[in-house]
């Protein structure tokens, strides 16, 4: 199992880790890089306070669609 409530980028040993397992959990708080600015509750970005966003070029998405290893119940 891999858990991170957090992730502000996918460095290799990361990504190592994540093909390893058969369950991750991943940081999932924001669906867009802009979500905070859309609402006007902050200038900052997803990625500007160490979040990988969910939706868009680079997100999790993304990311998750380049592991291999299905997870098994």
């Amino acid at each position: 199992m891999f858990y991170s409530p957090g992730l502000g980028e996918i460095e290799p040993h990361v990504m190592a880790a994540m093909q390893a397992v058969d369950c991750l959990l991943v940081d999932g708080t924001f669906w867009t890089d802009d979500e905070m600015c859309l609402q006007n509750i902050s200038h900052k970005r997803a990625r500007d306070i160490g979040h990988i966003p969910q939706s868009g070029e680079g997100g999790m998405i993304e990311i998750l669609s380049g592991v291999a290893k299905p997870a098994r119940y």
